[in-house]
């Protein structure tokens, strides 16, 4: 927001900040002088250009890419499945749904406590687990279903931390375009995952 010039926005950030972190910060200790302040409104706006030359932003974009497409494509495969995770459809279909929510309180203490990578990190190999275990135990029903929906809560899970870890790991002047091109992979999941029962 500093870059942009937007004072009142950082303002209210600060103020809301405050209230809920119930402290009071000392504004002057954050002030910059007046060479610095014109410094950061020169800062020039990048284009998608400007991403493909740098050879490491496009590593990231294309390996978080593609592990969105990844999640993408269990998430979907997992619910488009959970009419058949129990004898009953409707009950599959709810506990596909409920299990959700586990996942994302869950995500909440763990990027607390260990941070977005360390989460992101082991969310996508538990969820490599479950899925690697999965098509071993589909003769047993209840093992099958607990397999699919503990992979499925990680998943939740890995969605929370993950797209914090992206943003966090980009430029702040590329970071709005380059997660959106990071998202565009999950289109390619999302499609594919229906084709899982034809496999």
């Amino acid at each position: 927001m500093l870059a942009h010039g937007r004072t009142k926005g950082i303002r209210k950030y600060i103020h809301h900040s405050n209230w809920i972190n119930r402290e009071t910060i000392n504004l002057n200790d954050c002030c910059v002088d007046e060479e610095i302040a014109k410094k950061s409104q020169r800062i020039k706006r990048r284009t998608i250009w400007d991403i493909l030359k740098w050879k490491r932003i496009l590593f990231h974009i294309f390996t978080n890419g593609f592990i969105t497409m990844i999640m993408c494509f269990y998430y979907f495969a997992i619910s488009f499945d959970s009419v058949n995770l129990s004898a009953d459809k409707i009950t599959g279909f709810m506990l596909s749904g409920a299990i959700e929510l586990p996942g994302g309180i869950l995500a909440i203490p763990l990027l607390r406590f260990f941070g977005r990578r360390s989460v992101s990190i082991f969310a996508l190999i538990f969820q490599g687990i479950a899925t690697l275990i999965s098509p071993f135990v589909r003769k047993w029903r209840g093992a099958r279903m607990t397999c699919d929906l503990f992979g499925k809560m990680i998943n939740g899970v890995g969605f929370v931390a993950h797209p914090l870890l992206v943003n966090e790991m980009m430029p702040t002047t590329i970071r709005t375009i380059s997660y959106s091109i990071v998202n565009i992979p999950q289109s390619i999941g999302i499609m594919l995952s229906p084709l899982l029962k034809h496999t």
